[in-house]
């Protein structure tokens, strides 16, 4: 590949740029902790994700990640996971052999008939009949293959120099792609890679992206309702560029031209990315899209490097996992969106400003604080300089004695250090007034609040995983004494605190800021701990404790966002 693209270096321009395309799609980095890299492969509709770690030396194992948790699991030793259906089943490989592994983590191998002791197999699909896809390879010779687990019977197609068989949907139509030489298959078409959809009568049609590089198109996965997924070379910037959209209706050998909105664009994969080391380098980031599931969220990879062409020269940082969740716009009125939950009094969405679109106390801009893509449309952007939003006090913003509930989106650039996410609170000399819920350097999310008598209390998560470019649902709420914490619509700490507990202050409400002697009266505190990144619909709910269910429903809803009509 670094042949390849010095070759072409010589009379293409690299451009280096930053994509404002992120308001089609929000991005999750996945990658276990203590990991050096990671690939996600697969994903069902609970929300379960398979993958793999590896360095600079290959494979070193696979896991599941539950994107509802957070939780990451170990697979067993040897087995390569690229694969999973909705009912958990998955499938791979175990040192070259197809493996399936069941519900309860036993597996099988398998191979196809013309399977020999020399030959390369692997299952990359699986769907809820049974039917397995993948690909062998016997020595110079690819061929993708259909197992019938169920049956145990196969079908073998597509012997060419290079057959990768991918995903399979619940209809049997499977995705993949296939190197042909010029006008094997395709009239008047160059040589290369081109994806493939092979229908369960054994037809099969083939497509290329317009977009790509001739010869440069693959597909990775092919959801129950129609999407595709998968990528290709870009030959204005020779990155490899993810994409998913709808299987088009047509002939033998279909072109494929993208919408903007069906192209991943994400550039750099990590905000905090290094500089070039030196002259002569340009930034390059491949997206390779795997699996697509049927609302369109879509998991891969994306790896960022620095690139010299006169040298030669690759400079390769950290691969992520990669989840790609297309941001729609039903919060704008349409039928997907998600009814505000009863109970609301206040609601900043930062969609270029900084309205309180429910309860109409708003807020103000302090310093370089400005809005950007967000999850739901835009969100509040700080650069963890000063920057912070800032709602003047008002007694209808007290949380009191009573119930209540606040929650928000974060996506953190940098995850050092302690960030304010969001807070009514005075930090005074010998006494502490209102709450504040932050992220603590070592990624503990914390409430404090304080008692009657001024001392402060804390609510305490346990570390919690959370990584720069991703998108958090953070909630807090108060029932009776009962305080409770929740991440991404998972409950993760939870006590009681009995007494009044009046979590009044005479502070402002900021959002990224802990309030120093400047903008807080009473306050002797200069630490700052300001955010940098972005934060996304703020709610506050005065008197009104969500539940778990209620908040899931926030979670879930993700970039459809809550239903905006007749506000």
């Amino acid at each position: 590949m670094k042949l390849f693209k010095l070759l072409f270096s010589l009379t293409l321009m690299l451009m280096v740029y930053i994509s404002t395309a992120s308001a089609e799609y929000s991005y999750q980095l996945v990658i276990p902790p203590g990991a050096e890299n990671a690939n996600l492969f697969g994903i069902n509709k609970a929300g379960k994700v398979v993958g793999r770690t590896f360095n600079d030396l290959g494979f070193l194992g696979s896991f599941e990640y539950d994107m509802k948790s957070g939780v990451y699991t170990n697979l067993e030793e040897g087995f390569r996971a690229f694969g999973i259906s909705n009912s958990g089943v998955m499938v791979g490989d175990v040192d070259g052999v197809c493996a399936i592994r069941d519900k309860k983590g036993n597996i099988t191998t398998f191979f196809p008939p013309a399977y020999t002791e020399n030959s390369f197999c692997q299952a990359r699909g699986v769907n809820a009949n049974g039917k397995v896809s993948g690909f062998v390879i016997d020595d110079d010779v690819w061929f993708g293959f259909i197992y019938d687990s169920e049956y145990d019977t196969y079908e073998e197609f597509l012997h060419s120099p290079v057959t990768i068989a991918n995903g399979i949907n619940a209809q049997g139509q499977n995705v993949g792609s296939v190197y042909r030489f010029g006008g094997d298959v395709y009239t008047d078409s160059p040589e290369g890679r081109y994806g493939y959809l092979r229908e369960p009568d054994g037809s099969i049609r083939y497509f290329e992206i317009s977009q790509s590089l001739p010869g440069w198109t693959n597909i990775r996965g092919i959801s129950e309702n129609g999407l595709i997924s998968g990528f290709f070379l870009d030959p204005a910037t020779l990155e490899f560029t993810g994409f998913a959209t709808t299987i088009p209706e047509g002939n033998e050998f279909e072109t494929i031209t993208l919408t903007h909105d069906q192209v991943l664009h994400l550039r750099p994969c990590y905000p905090g990315l290094p500089s070039p080391p030196g002259e002569g380098y340009v930034l390059l980031t491949d997206v390779f899209t795997h699996q697509v599931r049927n609302d369109g969220v879509v998991v891969g990879r994306c790896t960022d490097y620095h690139y010299n062409s006169t040298t030669g020269d690759e400079i390769e940082y950290t691969t992520y996992g990669l989840i790609a969740t297309p941001i729609r716009k039903g919060n704008q009125g349409g039928g997907k969106c998600l009814p505000p939950p009863a109970g609301m009094t206040n609601w900043w969405p930062g969609d270029g400003n900084s309205i309180d679109i429910f309860g109409g106390l708003h807020g103000a801009f302090e310093y370089d604080a400005t809005t950007g893509p967000g999850l739901v449309d835009l969100a509040f952007t700080l650069d963890g300089d000063e920057d912070f939003i800032n709602v003047p006090h008002n007694s209808d913003l007290d949380l009191g004695t009573d119930d209540f509930t606040v929650d928000l989106w974060v996506n953190f650039n940098d995850t050092s250090g302690e960030q304010v996410l969001v807070e009514k609170w005075v930090q005074g000399d010998g006494f502490v007034d209102g709450w504040t819920l932050t992220k603590l350097y070592n990624n503990v999310l914390r409430l404090a609040f304080d008692k009657v008598d001024g001392e402060e209390f804390v609510l305490d998560s346990n570390v919690l995983t959370i990584l720069p470019g991703n998108w958090y649902h953070f909630a807090a709420t108060r029932k009776g004494y009962t305080f409770t914490l929740f991440m991404n619509g998972w409950e993760i700490a939870r006590d009681v605190f009995e007494g009044p507990l009046n979590l009044n202050s005479d502070s402002s409400l900021k959002f990224g800021h802990r309030g120093n002697p400047n903008d807080t009266d009473g306050s002797i505190d200069w630490r700052g701990f300001y955010l940098n990144g972005r934060i996304d619909e703020v709610e506050l709910f005065v008197g009104t404790a969500l539940s778990k269910e209620q908040i899931m429903a926030l979670y879930a809803a993700a970039g459809r966002g809550k239903c905006k009509d007749g506000l």
